[in-house]
């Protein structure tokens, strides 16, 4: 496995695991959001794009935002990433926006 690089290898480790409640949604969304700036830098300029998909749903778990959502849309919509990029990027876009209406 090769050496971890820079901030990839960091957030990961801040976001994963916590706990669920009983309805399985995250409890504690602030553990995202404490690092919402670092995960949107990630899904976008990673050169990995494993590490871009995990950053992409790792945003899931937090607040919606509205500069996130807005973020994974045109990243969902850019045809120039990875299919399976942009398919992540749209679901996680789509979640969080359910998730500001309830």
């Amino acid at each position: 496995m090769p050496p971890a690089r820079g901030t990839s290898a960091s957030a990961p480790s801040l976001i994963a695991p916590s706990r669920s409640s009983s309805s399985g949604r995250r409890e504690h969304p602030g553990v995202v959001n404490g690092v919402r700036p670092l995960l949107n830098e990630i899904a976008v300029r990673d050169g990995n794009e494993a590490v871009r998909r995990l950053a992409i749903v790792s945003l899931k778990n937090g607040s919606p935002d509205r500069g996130t959502i807005q973020l994974l849309e045109g990243l969902g919509a850019d045809d120039e990433q990875d299919k399976e990029l942009r398919d992540t990027a749209s679901k996680v876009a789509q979640a969080l926006k359910k998730k500001s209406r309830s």
